[in-house]
């Protein structure tokens, strides 16, 4: 039992029956009356109070299934049950119990945030070394790829600074052949004849250089005739009122394709008489259309090499005629007056 000394009310337990404490301004919960002598009623509650600290209810010494106090109130003891007291735990024992337990609990965190960090720094350092293993492999292939470049710009020059490369390093050589033959101090007859010998491999590199000279200047030609009949015969891009862009294929487009795709017919090497008929009597067709200087030499020559095939000419004995027909077939094509989509294309005045 528990008595409030100011105002003289009993309680059971001062956990579960203690006013609590309402803050100014707070309406105060009132209860309506439990009990009455009215109704001689009574009803079976429950009810649970969640404390601060554990606390249980000492009730009577003797108790039954049902007990009635002096106030009236009738107590059930059906859900009661024996708890056995502990040892007494005072603020200092509680305090020491709650240090130990956020050190408990800062422990095992500051354990996990470690894991976890070193995890990272592993998953990191796996990662450089991948990264650099990479790079190391990627730094090698570029270096070889250099390597068979700088060969490649050797072997076959394509470009005029592959050229000068090459007539450079030739004039390197050719400076230090002649100091090493200095510092052998020959004379006479010995001389005359390393500087003869000297002189032939200066020349065979030279001849060497202009031979690949032509070779390139041919591949960069037909590069350049290629790229000119993509170009004439790609649709024109036109822009819509509202910004987007088309591509419109016009008649002029349709024609460069069809005289680009007789052009590479033309150029091929074929073995059948027949097919070369067909090729040439397609071009004559074509050409013959427009009354030019160009046209007429063209038709001239077409009609050449049909009389040399029908003699039964080889085709390396005609392979020259060929190539001014070839030749005069693409002035044609670069020509305004036969092909008008060559306006952007043709550097010559009309």
């Amino acid at each position: 039992m528990w008595e409030v000394a100011k105002i003289g009310i009993e309680y059971l337990n001062a956990v579960a029956q203690t006013l609590e404490l309402w803050p100014p301004g707070k309406k105060l919960k009132t209860y309506p009356v439990m009990m009455s002598r009215e109704t001689q009623l009574s009803w079976l509650r429950t009810r649970v109070h969640q404390t601060y600290r554990e606390a249980f209810t000492q009730m009577d010494k003797n108790p039954t299934y049902w007990s009635l106090d002096k106030n009236g109130v009738v107590i059930s003891d059906t859900f009661d049950y024996y708890k056995i007291p502990g040892l007494y735990e005072d603020s200092d024992a509680w305090e020491r119990k709650r240090i130990a337990a956020v050190i408990f609990i800062q422990k095992h965190t500051r354990r996990k945030i470690a894991q976890r960090t070193a995890n990272r720094m592993r998953q990191y350092a796996a990662k450089m070394k991948e990264f650099w293993i990479v790079r190391d492999r990627i730094n090698k292939e570029n270096a070889e790829a250099r390597v068979q470049y700088e060969i490649q710009r050797r072997l076959h020059p394509s470009t005029l600074n592959d050229f000068n490369l090459l007539c450079k390093e030739l004039e390197t050589w050719q400076v230090e052949e002649y100091r090493r033959l200095n510092a052998k101090n020959l004379e006479g007859e010995e001389k005359k004849k390393a500087c003869k010998e000297l002189m032939e491999k200066q020349l065979k590199l030279i001849q060497t250089i202009d031979n690949l000279k032509l070779k390139t200047e041919v591949v960069v030609h037909r590069r350049m005739i290629e790229r000119k009949l993509t170009t004439m015969a790609l649709p024109k891009v036109w822009e819509l009122t509202n910004g987007q862009l088309i591509n419109v294929t016009t008649p002029a487009t349709i024609r460069a394709g069809e005289l680009g795709q007789l052009y590479r017919e033309l150029e091929k090497k074929v073995e059948s008489m027949d097919d070369r008929m067909a090729i040439l009597g397609y071009v004559k067709w074509t050409v013959q259309v427009f009354d030019t200087v160009l046209t007429r030499e063209i038709l001239n020559l077409i009609q050449r090499e049909a009389d040399l095939m029908y003699r039964g000419r080889s085709a390396k004995s005609i392979s020259g005629l060929r190539k001014r027909i070839l030749h005069r077939f693409w002035a044609v094509l670069h020509s305004y007056t036969c092909e008008p989509s060559t306006i952007c294309h043709c550097s010559l005045s009309i």
